[in-house]
């Protein structure tokens, strides 16, 4: 791996641990955990993510720039990661430079949302899957606690 490679691997990895530790924070719940690589297979950064009787995952990116066609690429891959997950949701979490990770903005699909929410109820509607909506983490662990 170049130098640059791995600068870029370790920023990810500083910023994953750091979501780990602001979601057990403020779901207190211990069981939020990193993954290890899976290979090609890969079931998001962070898993054990548990509200409402539904459980997620995380895929984390932190990019200093990034534009649409990055969005898009990186709502694929966390619908495909949950897909291999097994999981009932999941959430994009990206990093706003230079912010608390509580501003991180997270972006899920409309079901997903309805799961971590208990706000909606047509959850199983097909363009619930298509949609994407966005919050900061701090808004989203607010829903998910009952805030």
């Amino acid at each position: 791996m170049t130098p640059v490679a791995n600068r870029s691997k370790a920023r990810g990895t500083r910023y994953e641990s750091q979501v780990v530790r602001y979601v057990r924070l403020r779901l207190e719940d211990d069981r939020v955990e990193r993954r290890a690589l899976h290979g090609n297979r890969d079931m998001g950064d962070i898993f054990g993510l548990f509200v409402r009787g539904h459980e997620g995952i995380i895929e984390c990116k932190n990019h200093a720039k990034w534009g649409p066609t990055d969005l898009r690429k990186w709502e694929i891959q966390t619908d495909d990661e949950m897909f291999n997950a097994n999981a009932d949701f999941a959430v994009l979490v990206v990093n706003v430079p230079h912010a608390p990770v509580g501003r991180s903005l997270c972006f899920l699909t409309a079901a997903s949302y309805a799961k971590v929410s208990g706000f909606l109820t047509h959850a199983e509607d097909t363009r619930a899957h298509d949609h994407w909506v966005c919050v900061t983490l701090d808004e989203l662990l607010d829903v998910m606690v009952g805030h």
